[in-house]
C-alpha cells in the first residue's frame, strides 16, 4: 500500500478537519454528555485509518470519505444516547442519494438499495417485537440501514446488513476477553456496528462477495 506525499496530506487533512466536525455535531445531540479528549483522539485515529484505506482501495474516494464522516457522527451519537436522530436520517437520505448519483449509481439501484435495507431490518424489528415482545434494536436502526442502502445498492446492502451482526459478535467476544461486563439485558448501541460494517462493505464488499462465491459456490 504505497502512498504519495499528496495522498498522506489528504488523509491527515481529512482526519484533522473531520474530527472536530464530528465532535461538535455529536455534542449538539448528546443531551449534556461530553466527548472527552481520549474519545476525540480515538475518533481521529479511526478517521486516519479509514482515510488511508479509502485512498488506497476505493474507486470513489471523495464520496466514500463524505459517507464515512456522516455514519461516524451517527455512530458516536447512538453510542452515547442509545438513539438515532430522525432529522439526521432525513439529512443522510438526501446526502446519500446525491453521493450515490455522483458515483454513477442508477436511480433504480439507489431506490431498491434503500428499500432492501428498510425491509431487511424492518422484518427483524417487527418479528422480534412480535415473538419476544421487545425490540431487537430500535426503529432508528431500521431507518439508518435504509439510508445506508441508498448509498450501497441492493447487493452490498444485503452484505452490510448481515455483516453488522458479525461485527457486533466480535465486539462482544473482545469485551468478554478483556473483562468488560456485557449483560444479556444491557442496551447496546447498534449504529456503531452498522457504521463499521458499512465502511467495510463500501471498501471491500465486492471482494468479500467474490471470495464467498469462490469458496462456497463452486
Amino acid at each position: 500500500m504505497d502512498m504519495t506525499i499528496i495522498q498522506l496530506l489528504i488523509i491527515v487533512t481529512y482526519a484533522v478537519i473531520s474530527t472536530p466536525i464530528i465532535v461538535m455535531i455529536s455534542r449538539y445531540f448528546l443531551e449534556g454528555e461530553e466527548i472527552f479528549i481520549k474519545e476525540a483522539i480515538g475518533i481521529g485515529m479511526l478517521l486516519l485509518t479509514v482515510g488511508a484505506l479509502t485512498i488506497s482501495y476505493s474507486y470513489n474516494s471523495i464520496q466514500d470519505l463524505i459517507m464515512m464522516l456522516f455514519i461516524v457522527i451517527v455512530g458516536v451519537i447512538d453510542y452515547h444516547t442509545k438513539s438515532i436522530v430522525s432529522a439526521m436520517m432525513y439529512l443522510g437520505g438526501i446526502l446519500f442519494v446525491i453521493l450515490a448519483f455522483s458515483k454513477g449509481m442508477l436511480l433504480k439501484d439507489v431506490i431498491f438499495g434503500g428499500i432492501s435495507g428498510f425491509v431487511i431490518y424492518g422484518l427483524i424489528y417487527f418479528i422480534a417485537k412480535a415473538i419476544y415482545k421487545k425490540e431487537a434494536f430500535g426503529f432508528g436502526d431500521v431507518m439508518f440501514m435504509c439510508v445506508i442502502g441508498l448509498y450501497l445498492g441492493v447487493k452490498l446492502t444485503l452484505l452490510a446488513a448481515l455483516l453488522t451482526f458479525y461485527v457486533a459478535l466480535i465486539w462482544i467476544l473482545i469485551s468478554k476477553i478483556i473483562g468488560s461486563v456485557v449483560k444479556r439485558q444491557m442496551e447496546i448501541a447498534f449504529a456503531p456496528f452498522m457504521s463499521v460494517s458499512c465502511i467495510i462493505t463500501a471498501l471491500f464488499g465486492e471482494e468479500i462477495i467474490k471470495l464467498y462465491m469462490t469458496l462456497f459456490m463452486v
